[in-house]
């Protein structure tokens, strides 16, 4: 037998196997009779599991053979598995406990059960009494309160099955429920309190049937039962008792909710002070029932008499309150300020001894405004609960609270951190470590509404310092303008765009610079610098001679040169900021910002931090609409990128991709001069950032000037691969050489514009090679005085003209052969542009200006062609 059992149970065994085993369980009573029955306890377990036909067939034998011991051996088997997982069990103990009953009753189970009305019942009191007789009365109890569960089982079949035989064994539905209402209320609570989802499903709808069946009469008998498991130690009864009590008010109705009140509001008011928090949770979720039925004198039977319970060390109905508070907070608020802030019961002496508390009733505070907004009109009552706080362990937890909650958005807390900050009268100075980095990680929000809050906190708290302590303050504000600035990686800061932003930082940064030591006024300078290069213009303008004066002061004292460095770096960002970068946004004059884009190119050469001044210009470039402050600031930023000294950044430089693709990659169907000088200001800087990065590979800059399709985008690559070969011409030759001459000579064929470009760049590169000029390039440049095209052949006279007069000395004959028959022509034009630029060109290649030896060298060479010239 012990093999038998153990292959039955082993999961290593095949199904098919165990099934074999399992049928031998049909025949094995028979044989063995008595000697069998040590073995039943064991057997029903993998019995319940197989629910082939044959097992059922087995566990029927079981019954059938052993009746007289199975309410010893097998029936506590069967009732532990009505409430199994696995609703195959369930309905396989129902089926077996239904043949016991059977047997012992002496009744047929194979008649049908069909009525009209599921309490129906077909059993006789014959039959009732015998099962007592067999069972007990307390055993024939919990029998028939399993059953009674199981008709409420989520199963058809298990549902089916049980009310099957409840129809066949019960006399009387009624009359049985109320003699075994209290063992199935016991069951009820336990499985509302189970952890199986199908379980508390279970229990919820048995209860809710019983509720609407008796009314009235199951409070009375439920009552003590709910009262002795809400005592019981046990977690799982406590937690069915609170749903339980939920399902029951969800189920009867108000007028007999409101007869039984007072009998109800006992054990609802117990578990809301229980002290496990899941207990409280289901609390919460019947008090919110019972106060959708009754009202207000839901929150006067039990919200009042737990505030009159509220102590240090009561810190359990506390918790209850705060749960109840965030299901309610709109109901319960209104109700609970008025006599949390009048004495003795005040929020004051709350929070003053229950500070570890206190963010939960803030959590409940700030769940009862019902829009993310300054102006939710539930704010002010809560104001009046915060500005209550004044205690030393209350006030840090408001603050740490407070300012975490604006952290993840929340409106209202800033608002009321502003409120606390300046109405409360609380020193907040010792404080200042932690709030004043709080509220500057707040300039950080994208929310108006934060950011306004959070820089007049800023203001209220800094107001309260002294000079010693607006000192001691500087190394905690320069380690928070680094942590925003670094989490800001080049993007704006929406604080310091606010008018007052400044007004809290400026104040203590000056007194450090004026009064600090050496050391605190080379920390404040870089923090003052630090401020200036993130604030907007407009926000400093109003700052800037406050700031300047201090500054001055200092380097013209005797200080060391960290002191004098840090100053410097302030002095040229607020330069940048309130100088050039306004002269370079001045609408009304071009040379006007020309020439603010020349000084700064000048600038950035001597700049310690180039790069922030740089994101300004691409952030300028990123967003305005004027075209004509674009074209400017354009050249600005190709010259300050052309000089700069340290290498920008990679998210830089890809900035700057993207702001001269937002330009050029716009069709224009009738571009005008200014639309042309846009692609041409956009493509240089695009060149130059390719150039400066070596990307000039992977920009597909030489492709697009060879055949791109969309005729602006030609056009700015064109500029760009003049600007690169300006730039660099002898790192383009050596690393691109055969791309760039494809590229060159494409663009000689193309428009005019896309021409010239390609004839400016050829000049740079044949430059670059002094007496030794590529001759592909040297010969099309030639060929481009014949171009259609009048202002093409007057670029291609005066670029050969550059590369002639920057040759160290004169072409050899060979090279000159490539280009001076085409001058020649080129001198003889109509258009006095082409022919005076030919005309100098020659001038070059002859070296004239040197005198006559280079001419007659070459003269016989060149004869024929210059028997048609009259040189003057």
């Amino acid at each position: 037998m012990p093999e038998i059992i153990a292959a039955t149970e082993s999961p290593e065994v095949s199904a098919e196997t165990r099934d074999g085993y399992i049928l031998m369980y049909i025949y094995l009573p028979m044989v063995f009779g008595e000697k069998f029955l040590p073995y039943l306890p064991q057997i029903v377990p993998p019995i319940l599991k197989a629910l082939a036909d044959e097992n059922e067939l087995a566990g029927q034998r079981l019954i059938a053979q052993y009746c007289s011991h199975a309410r010893r051996l097998l029936l506590p088997q069967l009732q532990m598995a009505l409430h199994d997982e696995n609703w195959r069990i369930r309905h396989a103990s129902v089926t077996l406990i239904g043949d016991f009953l059977f047997n012992i009753s002496g009744v047929s189970g194979k008649s049908t059960t069909s009525t009209a009305n599921e309490d129906d019942t077909m059993g006789m009191e014959q039959a009732g009494k015998s099962i007592v007789r067999a069972l007990g009365q307390q055993c024939r109890d919990h029998v028939l309160a399993g059953l009674y569960l199981a008709r409420s089982d989520v199963a058809l079949v298990v549902r089916q099955a049980a009310g099957h035989v409840w129809k066949i064994v019960v006399a009387n539905t009624p009359r049985t429920l109320k003699e075994i209402m209290k063992v199935l209320f016991e069951m009820v609570v336990d499985s509302l309190a189970s952890t199986c989802e199908e379980r508390q499903q279970m229990g919820a709808r048995c209860l809710g049937e019983l509720v609407r069946k008796m009314g009235d009469k199951i409070i009375n008998e439920v009552l003590p039962v709910l009262e002795m498991n809400q005592k019981s130690d046990e977690l799982e009864k406590r937690v069915g008792v609170a749903i339980a009590l939920h399902e029951i008010m969800d189920n009867i109705t108000k007028d007999v909710l409101s007869h039984y009140l007072e009998n109800l509001v006992t054990p609802v008011r117990n578990a809301i002070c229980d002290p496990s928090p899941v207990v409280r949770s289901a609390a919460a979720d019947t008090f919110s029932v019972l106060y959708q039925m009754v009202g207000h004198e839901a929150l006067d039977e039990i919200i009042t008499p737990l505030l009159e319970k509220l102590t240090p060390e009561k810190e359990d109905v506390l918790a209850g309150l705060c749960e109840i508070m965030k299901q309610n907070s709109r109901q319960m608020l209104p109700y609970l300020l008025p006599r949390l802030t009048r004495p003795p019961i005040n929020v004051h002496a709350l929070c003053g001894s229950l500070s570890r508390q206190l963010s939960r009733v803030l959590d409940a505070l700030l769940s009862a405004c019902q829009t993310n907004d300054q102006y939710d009109p539930m704010i002010d009552s809560c104001e009046k609960v915060v500005t209550a706080v004044t205690d030393e362990e209350g006030v840090p937890v408001l603050v740490d609270y407070l300012l975490k909650q604006a952290g993840k958005g929340n409106v209202p807390a800033i608002v009321l951190l502003h409120t606390f900050v300046t109405k409360s009268g609380v020193n907040l100075n010792y404080l200042v470590g932690d709030l004043l980095p709080g509220l500057l990680h707040l300039y950080t929000s994208t929310n108006a509404q934060i950011v306004d809050h959070a820089v007049n906190s800023a203001i209220g708290v800094a107001q309260a310092l002294d000079q010693k302590e607006m000192q001691e303050t500087i190394p905690i504000v320069k380690k928070a303008l680094n942590f925003m600035v670094a989490q800001a990686r080049g993007r704006e800061i929406p604080g310091f765009a606010h008018p007052k932003a400044l007004q809290p930082l400026l104040p203590m940064l000056r007194e450090s610079i004026l009064q600090g030591g050496v050391e605190l006024k080379a920390l404040a300078g870089e923090a003052l610098g630090m401020v200036v290069s993130v604030s907007d213009p407009t926000a400093l303008k109003p700052h800037v001679v406050n700031i300047t004066g201090p500054l001055v002061r200092v380097l013209g004292d005797r200080y060391p040169a960290s002191v004098k460095l840090a100053v410097l770096d302030a002095l040229s960002k607020l330069l940048d900021k309130s100088t050039f970068l306004k002269a370079l946004q001045e609408p009304s004059s071009r040379p006007v910002r020309l020439a603010a884009g020349g000084a700064l190119s000048r600038l950035l050469r001597i700049h310690m931090k180039p790069e922030p001044l740089v994101c300004e210009i691409l952030k300028l470039l990123a967003h305005s609409q004027d075209q004509s402050l674009l074209e400017t600031t354009f050249v600005a930023a190709r010259a300050l990128v052309g000089k700069l000294t340290v290498p920008l950044s990679d998210a830089t430089i890809q900035e700057g991709y993207r702001v001269c693709e937002l330009q050029y990659s716009v069709p224009v169907d009738t571009p005008t001069e200014l639309d042309t000088s846009l692609t041409m200001c956009s493509g240089a800087l695009y060149g130059e950032l390719a150039i400066r990065t070596k990307q000039f590979g992977s920009k597909n800059i030489f492709k697009d000037v060879e055949s791109c399709s969309k005729p602006r985008v030609r056009q700015a690559m064109a500029f760009a691969l003049q600007q690169m070969c300006q730039s660099d011409a002898a790192t383009i030759w050596s690393d691109a050489q055969a791309e760039c001459r494809s590229a060159i000579l494409a663009g000689f064929s193309a428009d005019s514009t896309v021409a010239c470009a390609a004839l400016r760049a050829a000049a740079h590169i044949l430059a670059s090679e002094g007496t030794n000029p590529d001759r592909d390039l040297l010969s099309a440049m030639g060929r481009a005085l014949s171009h259609q095209a009048v202002e093409v052949r007057r670029v291609a006279a005066g670029a050969l003209g550059h590369v002639l007069h920057l040759a160290p000395c004169q072409f050899q004959n060979d090279s000159l052969k490539l280009i001076v028959p085409h001058l020649v022509n080129g001198a003889k034009e109509s258009n006095s542009a082409v022919r005076s630029a030919s005309e100098l060109a020659l001038v070059y290649a002859f070296r004239f200006q040197e005198g006559q030896e280079g001419f007659d060298v070459g003269y016989f060479l060149f004869a024929t062609h210059f028997d048609f010239l009259i040189f003057r």
